[in-house]
């Protein structure tokens, strides 16, 4: 177990290794927060931030969510560890594979993908959770209101004050559940299909007023985005289709997307270049029309055959600082892409990479897991970077465990929410 410090010098944030388990692997050794020591855990296979919190879901067929709290002086400390619940149905439940943070009220939903409902097996289910200031409590149970022919249905989740969103592993549709205030509860997970479209693995962003759904497999893999503004009352049947700028067969253009609150969004394609190689779109919002419409601002592509760029993607909320993860070769580029609309092209900023852990490819997950999930902390200008094939780190530095899992808290030497540069990277 792990936590960091902040200190503030000379106006540069620096983070220094403060841990139960100390960072001697390198010099000038990348911070990492290490939740668990369990073997094949896989922490750090989702994350979400909300404030000064941060929930990291897990990826192993129990599975758990770690959740850490930030302060001034301690800087991320772990806080509470949830596992599932005493009452969950099923052996590989999958608990804490994907999480989301919402603020006012502050509430945390945890997908349990492989649950059992009733007699039906691996139906899937969303655990809430609300903060009381002291301790985080579970706040309910959401099933899907119809289960019949649902596999897996809660794979990815999404939260915004009373409505959260979850989809599946498989079909036409992905779930909504509305927060009722006469009746202090979550409503039944109800699906919102879309015949057109496989939502299969779907990936999901949501910064209100929009939502965006990646398809990664839809038109045969293809791929494509769907886009709502959820301030329209009828918005689930207007969505805004994205389509591969390339139409590369098994390119999988909307494997990973991000989305700001000003309707900023960029696309991870994982084998949309020439070749194979991965690309990420970056689409500005048009309101001049009778409807919103978005343009295609500029593509980034990898370097290499295959290399799974895009296989993450991560925008800053003022969509100034993009990051951008290469999944088969474990790094993940940043950029400033400068103020929406600006014509000029995303400057490239650093590369980040690992320090710990073995990285070698896993035959099973086709993965070497830095990277496999992005977040930024804009409090502190640091990019929290998910790993979950790291091993665990031993006090002597050494490796532990396998698939034990990290979080690297990477310093990018740049504000990136108003684009200044300060210090050296």
């Amino acid at each position: 177990m792990l936590s960091g410090v902040l200190p503030k010098v000379l106006g540069v944030s620096l983070w220094l290794c403060v841990l139960a388990v100390v960072c001697t692997a390198a010099s000038a050794a990348t911070p990492l927060l290490q939740p668990t020591s369990d073997s094949v855990a896989q922490a750090g296979w989702s994350v979400s931030i909300a404030g000064d919190w941060m929930a990291a879901g897990s990826f192993s067929s129990t599975g758990a969510v770690f959740l850490y709290h930030s302060t001034e002086t301690s800087g991320w400390t772990l806080h509470t560890v949830i596992g599932p619940p005493s009452d969950s149905k099923g052996d590989y439940i999958y608990f804490g594979e994907h999480v989301a943070l919402s603020e006012s009220p502050l509430r945390l939903a945890i997908s349990s993908n492989g649950e059992d409902v009733g007699w039906h097996s691996h139906v899937g289910v969303v655990y809430t959770y609300v903060y009381d200031g002291s301790a985080w409590v579970e706040e309910q149970r959401i099933e899907p209101k119809h289960t019949s022919g649902v596999d897996y249905g809660c794979n990815g989740v999404a939260l915004h004050g009373s409505t959260l969103i979850a989809s599946g592993s498989e079909g036409d549709y992905f779930f909504m559940s509305t927060y009722s205030s006469k009746h202090s509860k979550w409503n039944d997970l109800e699906k919102v299909s879309f015949k057109h479209h496989e939502l299969i693995q779907a990936a999901l962003s949501l910064s209100y007023p929009y939502l965006a759904v990646g398809s990664p497999e839809d038109l045969s893999g293809v791929g494509s985005v769907l886009l709502f503004d959820m301030s329209v009352s009828d918005w689930t049947d207007h969505p805004t289709v994205l389509s591969s700028p390339s139409g590369n067969a098994s390119s999988h253009f909307g494997q990973s997307v991000s989305v700001t609150a000003s309707g900023t969004v960029v696309v991870g394609e994982t084998y949309g270049g020439s070749g194979g190689i991965g690309q990420a779109h970056l689409y500005d919002l048009d309101q001049s029309g009778s409807s919103p419409s978005w343009s295609l601002r500029e593509t980034l592509e990898g370097a290499t055959f295959h290399d799974e760029y895009g296989s993450s993607v991560c925008l800053s909320s003022s969509a100034q600082t993009l990051a951008v993860a290469f999944n088969m070769t474990g790094a993940v580029d940043m950029y400033d892409c400068g103020s929406v609309g600006s014509d000029s092209g995303c400057e490239y900023i650093r590369t980040f990479r690992p320090e710990h852990g073995e990285y070698t490819m896993d035959e099973g997950l086709k993965t070497i897991g830095f990277g496999t999930s992005l977040v930024f902390d804009e409090t502190h200008d640091l990019l929290l970077v998910g790993s979950p094939e790291c091993s665990y780190i031993e006090t002597n530095g050494s490796k532990g465990a396998t698939k034990a899992g990290a979080l690297y808290l990477e310093e990018v030497g740049f504000n990136v929410t108003s684009g200044h540069a300060f210090g050296m990277y």
